[in-house]
Parts: structure tokens; C-alpha cells; sequence
């Protein structure tokens, strides 16, 4: 569950899982959810400190999946589990496609397998 402009956002694991037993009023944002101003959006928060890459498996990758779950980079089915592999590597690949546009070659050329210095101070400069 997130918030988003004063609101609850809940997921529909939280229905299906019993902790949601009614609610008054939806709004479908799936489809628009990347567009959502990150000011707006509760976000964990978390000091990224090191380099991540592909194959890595560490808490600092754990941390990356639950705020790049929180606005809607990694899969909202699939757990946290602290292992860089490719849903992660297609999540950072999409974080950084649009929140580093300058960048959009040498991103495409890291095509997601590493978390370099530009991207953890964009990181940082969100969840931190």
C-alpha cells in the first residue's frame, strides 16, 4: 500500500491476501502508476551507498527492489528477494531510462546490469 495525493493506494495482493476487507471508493492506476509525481508518493527511505551489478546478491540490492517497487519499477507481484537478476535489471533499466534521459545511451549500453554512481544519486536524491 502507497500513498498518492492524501490517498491509500491499496494493492490487490492486499485484498487477495484478507487484510482488506472492504473499501469505499477505486481508482485503477496500473496503467498510469509511472506517471505519478514521486513528490506525492510515500517511498521507503534508504542511503545507497554502493555500486550493485548484475548477479549480486546483498541487503543494498533488497533496499533497491522495495523503493523501485514503492513507484512501480519492479514487478508489484514479485518479492524483494536481495538477488540482482533480470527483473531487477529491467526495473533499474526503467528507472533510469526516465529519470536520467540526459544519460539515455550509456544507460541502453548498461542496459540495467549495474546500478553505477549517476543512477545512485538519483536513487538517493528520491529515497533518501
Amino acid at each position: 500500500a502507497y500513498g498518492r495525493g492524501g490517498r491509500r493506494i491499496l494493492t490487490r495482493q492486499w485484498f487477495e491476501s484478507g487484510r482488506v476487507y472492504e473499501a469505499y471508493a477505486f481508482e485503477d492506476v496500473q496503467n498510469n502508476w509511472r506517471d505519478v509525481d514521486l513528490s506525492s508518493v510515500i517511498k521507503p527511505k534508504y542511503k545507497f551507498n554502493n555500486v550493485m551489478k548484475l548477479g549480486e546478491r546483498s541487503d543494498d540490492v533488497l533496499n533497491l527492489q522495495k523503493c523501485l517497487k514503492s513507484v512501480g519499477f519492479f514487478p508489484e507481484t514479485q518479492e524483494p528477494t536481495g538477488y540482482y537478476g533480470g527483473i531487477t535489471a529491467n526495473a533499474v533499466l526503467n528507472f533510469a531510462l526516465k529519470y536520467l534521459p540526459e544519460y539515455k545511451q550509456e544507460v541502453l549500453l548498461v542496459n540495467g546490469k549495474s546500478v553505477g554512481k549517476k543512477t545512485l544519486s538519483k536513487l538517493n536524491e528520491i529515497f533518501n
